[in-house]
């Protein structure tokens, strides 16, 4: 994970995640970002990717260091949005990240990062 920076939009304030591929030939050096909300809410996709991330699960009260996140090294599952007109390209969305060692089935579009 290279950054997390915080942003607003009309939905409200987000932080949108950067992460650099590293293990794809295909993909390798590209730049691929995914939005969370702002907000730490027990089970929500910003606390399973900070769990993801650091490899432990955020405790009550606990502050979170963004710039400690960076560097981690972890599992991008992306999302390819197919354009909709012509002169629009393809737009990569990270949906879900995994620790490296996850379980998870993963299709053949994930990669680590």
């Amino acid at each position: 994970m290279r950054a997390i920076e915080p942003i607003n939009t009309a939905r409200g304030r987000l932080l949108k995640f950067r992460f650099q591929v590293e293990e794809s030939p295909k993909y390798q050096g590209v730049t691929v970002t995914g939005l969370t909300a702002a907000n730490l809410m027990p089970g929500n996709k910003l606390c399973e990717w900070i769990k993801a991330l650091r490899g432990e699960a955020v405790k009550p009260g606990e502050k979170i260091k963004w710039d400690d996140l960076n560097g981690s090294r972890v599992i991008i599952v992306v999302d390819h949005t197919t354009p909709k007109r012509e002169n629009e390209s393809v737009f990569a969305n990270v949906v879900a990240i995994y620790p490296l060692d996850s379980p998870e089935p993963l299709g053949e579009d994930s990669i680590e990062e």
